[in-house]
Order: C-alpha cells, then sequence, then structure tokens
C-alpha cells in the first residue's frame, strides 16, 4: 500500500470513528490527541503495516491505560508505536483498529549519583544516548538511532556495547506496566516476578510499558568515546574476508557489522561493507580488526568518535516508507561456504530488477561477543538467545507491492540457506516449568532474534526454551489475547481458554 495521509477504511471503522472520538476526548488528557487521518509514513516500512482507524497519540502515561480500557469494553484491537520500525508480519488492526502513539513520552530524569535514570516509555535511542552523553555517562541502548529504546530492549536488545555491560533488556532495573485488564503495576525481580521475566524477552505480549528505571554506567570526561570505521571490499573478496571473520575472535570491547550493498545507478555493482567497533583508541582498534584491514580493502574511512555518533553509521537504515519485508536469522558462526552463496544470491537477487532492488535492499550480519552462557542463566529472563552473537537480516527494499512475492521469496530463500549452517547446538531441550509437574521438550531446530524476526516462523524459532513458561504466564496476565499484535505467543485461531 502506498505511502498517504490517509487509509481506506470499512464501513464499520468510518462508524466507530466518530463515537471513539468522541468518547476518547473526554477519556484522555487535554493534550492528547485522536485522528482518522493517519500520519504519512508513519511506519518504517509499509508492507503488511497495520491500517489502524484511529491515531491517537499520547500525552501522559495514564492517557495510555485509558486507552486499553476502552478498548476492552469495545472489543478493539490496539497497537502501541514509538519508532514505529516494527516490522512483524503478525499485525491486524481491522475494523476499528487504534494506534497508541507514545513518541511524545520522552522524559528521561537521572539520580543522584547518575547510575540509574527513569526514562517514558517514549524515548527513542537517539533521545536517550544524547542524554546520556550530556551526562558524560553511557547506556547500553540499541545500535539504530530511531528505535524506541524500550521496543528494542523488551525483545532482548543487541548494543555495540554487549561485551562490556550486556544485553539492553539486562539494563532494567523496573518497569511501569499496563496490563491487559488497563491495571497498571509496578514489575521488578522482586515485584511480580513472573511477569519481570516475562516482559524481559516478549514485553509486547503482556503489557505496555510506559516508564522504566534503567542502569547508567558514568565515564570519565574525555573517555566516552570508541574507534567505529567503515571498510568496503570488492566483491571478488568475499571468500577472504569470510574466512577472516568467521575466526575472529571478538573480546569484550569489540562487535562488528558487515553488509551487502550496491554502488547505486547506472551499474549497480554489489559490494561488501564491513563496519568494526572498539571501545577504546585508533592504536588498540586497528590491532584488534588487523585481520579485516590487512585485506587490502577498496576504501576504509573511519576514527574515534564520541558516545553520542556510536550509532550514525545505521542511519541510512532509518530512512521510512517503501517495502521491506525483512527475514531474519540467528547463527552460532559464520559459515564460509554459506556466505558466498549468500552473497552470490544477493547478486543475481540484484540483477534481476536492479532499479526496483538495487538501491536498498541488503543483507545485514550483526556479531557479539558472547561468553558461554548456561542454559540456567539464560533463563534469569525470557530473551532465549544469549549463547548466540551473530544475528543476521535479509531486507529486500522497493516500492512496487507486484514484486512483494519475488522479493520475500528471495529473502526467505537466503534465511533457510543461513539456518543450515547455523551450528546451533540448542536441538531438544527438557524444559521445566515452575509449578508444574513436567518437563517439556521442545525441539528447537533454528533461531530468530525477534526483533529481527518476519512471523512465518514457528513460535519456538524466537521464543526458543521459553516457550512453554510464556504462554502459561500469556494465560494469567493476558486470559484474553488483547496483547496479540506483535508474533503472538498464541496464534489467532488457536484454541484459548
Amino acid at each position: 500500500m502506498p505511502c498517504s495521509s490517509w487509509h481506506f477504511v470499512s464501513a464499520k471503522a468510518a462508524f466507530c470513528q466518530n463515537e471513539t472520538q468522541q468518547d476518547l476526548a473526554q477519556l484522555l488528557s487535554h493534550n492528547a490527541t485522536v485522528s482518522s487521518n493517519i500520519p504519512a509514513n508513519f511506519r518504517w516500512s509499509t508492507y503488511d503495516e497495520p491500517n489502524p482507524a484511529l491515531y491517537i497519540t499520547a500525552a501522559t502515561e495514564g492517557d495510555v491505560a485509558q486507552v486499553v480500557r476502552y478498548a476492552n469494553r469495545h472489543n478493539y484491537p490496539f497497537l502501541l508505536q514509538n519508532g514505529g520500525n516494527g516490522w512483524a508480519d503478525t499485525f491486524n488492526l481491522s475494523g476499528c483498529g487504534l494506534m497508541i502513539d507514545i513518541s511524545n513520552l520522552n522524559q528521561v530524569t537521572f539520580n543522584h549519583d547518575e547510575t540509574q535514570a527513569t526514562i517514558q516509555g517514549g524515548i527513542t535511542v537517539r533521545e536517550l544516548v544524547a542524554a546520556a552523553a550530556s551526562r558524560s555517562a553511557r547506556i547500553g541502548t540499541a545500535t539504530c538511532n530511531c528505535l524506541g529504546f524500550l521496543g528494542a530492549a523488551l525483545g532482548g536488545g543487541q548494543s555495540r556495547i554487549d561485551g562490556l555491560y550486556g544485553l539492553s533488556v539486562d539494563q532494567l532495573i523496573s518497569a511501569t506496566v499496563v496490563l491487559a485488564s488497563g491495571e497498571v503495576v509496578q514489575t521488578s525481580a522482586t515485584y511480580h516476578p513472573d511477569l519481570w521475566w516475562a516482559i524481559r524477552g516478549a514485553g509486547p505480549n503482556f503489557g505496555i510499558v510506559t516508564s522504566a528505571v534503567v542502569k547508567v554506567y558514568p565515564i570519565p570526561a574525555g573517555q566516552n568515546y570508541a574507534w567505529q570505521a567503515s571498510i568496503t571490499l570488492s566483491r571478488d573478496q568475499i571468500r577472504p574476508l569470510m574466512e577472516v571473520l568467521s575466526t575472529l575472535k571478538l573480546t569484550p570491547e569489540m562487535e562488528f557489522d558487515f553488509y551487502f550493498a550496491t554502488s547505486g545507478a547506472p551499474s549497480y555493482t554489489p559490494a561488501i561493507v564491513v563496519v568494526p567497533f572498539y571501545v577504546g583508541d585508533e592504536s588498540a582498534a586497528r590491532t584488534a580488526f588487523a585481520p579485516i584491514l590487512n585485506l587490502n580493502p577498496v576504501n576504509i574511512t573511519g576514527g574515534e568518535l564520541p558516545y553520542e555518533q556510536w550509532n550514525s553509521a545505521g542511519d541510512s537504515f532509518c530512512t521510512r516508507g517503501g517495502r521491506k519485508p525483512a527475514y531474519g536469522a540467528s547463527t552460532a558462526r559464520l559459515d564460509v561456504d554459506t556466505w558466498v552463496e549468500v552473497f552470490h544470491s544477493y547478486e543475481a537477487f540484484i540483477a534481476s530488477n536492479p532499479t526496483a532492488f538495487g538501491t536498498s535492499s541488503t543483507i545485514l550480519s550483526e556479531n557479539y561477543p558472547r561468553p558461554n552462557t548456561s542454559l540456567e542463566s539464560a533463563l534469569t529472563s525470557s530473551y532465549p538467545w544469549r549463547d548466540l552473537g551473530r544475528h543476521h537480516i535479509i531486507l529486500p527494499s522497493y516500492t512496487d507491492p507486484a514484486l512483494d512475492e519475488q522479493a520475500t521469496t528471495w529473502a526467505a530463500s537466503v534465511r533457510s540457506m543461513l539456518w543450515a549452517t547455523a551450528g546451533t547446538a540448542q536441538n531438544s531441550r527438557s524444559v521445566s516449568i515452575p509449578q508444574m509437574p513436567l518437563n517439556i521438550v521442545l525441539t528447537i531446530r533454528f533461531s530468530s532474534y525477534i526483533n529481527f524476526a518476519h512471523g512465518d516462523q514457528s513460535l519456538s524459532t524466537m521464543y526458543g526454551q521459553s516457550l512453554p513458561r510464556l504462554q502459561q504466564l500469556k494465560r494469567i496476565y493476558d486470559p484474553w489475547n488483547r496483547f496479540d499484535q506483535w508474533f503472538p505467543l498464541f496464534r489467532r485461531g488457536d484454541y484459548w481458554p
């Protein structure tokens, strides 16, 4: 569906618009807005984007709870939005669907020694990084500035400083959550601990986090920097590059991404770009990444960057609009032969329609240091893939809906290639569920970091060994499955008690 400032709605939705607008105007705070005029480019991707009848901009945290209660009374579907970047194919706002935009809830306050911050649920990564940088501090955030911080964190939240501080989800200390009933509760390791476990990995299935307390890491003045580079290599260097990347040992200070891109018009020549990252000075960084730098790259740019610029390399990925049916795979290793095959597949996909696919389509791989993590320690939160540090996105990008089938078929095929040699050791796992007198054996063959997932894969592929307990808790905290938009724990149409 092309981007526009209006959406077609059914007669039922049109009827509900006037009534609902009037009702919510009486319920919400003075500065909240309710409109049937859906903002242009309100989503990062127009592929399978949600199609709400009404767009609600919350002005207070209380507005969020009011909308949830109202939607429950009328059985209207609803979806929270902050960054608008989620690409799940599981959205369904049919009828009088309500979109709740919390981007105005973006305040942050620091405690007296600046080791903790209280943030509102709508704050973006860019806003939070800027606030921390102004205090000469760091917070572990996702790697794209345009993302909602909590949206990414509640799915796990990969960060360039994972090796030093852990995942973004590990930065959470407590949270204020609007439950499916509209009740507002506080949760932490000591308050509603089951809910605390569940939201840290599957948050959108259990509630709306309107505020949270997070860890902050003060850094001495002049030391809040890292080295980052952009290294371009030609197509004939793909095998030697993958041989290096597959064996490169990552220390806690290190992280690297690589992606496939083209030169653009007129030739659309594919190339590989590596983005190494090192918390420290340039000399130490160049030593750590010497195996890549010694490959005689086509081009190298980079240097030491202050904390507030660490995510700048990803800003081009934040462009809104266009169709981007992304598919994700997580792996334990980089298989050289597979990645050579994947690159050739990318070349063929671009060559099939260069002007349509060659401008922005990419395959991105993010690679993080990972400690040896036992299953027991992993189960302290519901995020399941702590032992996997390689997360990949296959991202066709185009504008013509007629190309959907070709694009999705290709992206799914590349995901299958990556899964085939993923090197994961999950296989069958015996999972104990508290307060249940039995073990459930899950067969987990493939893995997808949920923030990169598409939505067509099995639930265990996204939720891993946490799935049985998550489903048990879902029946307690959301017995009517009101939070069913973001990779729902029960598929629509499944039996619901």
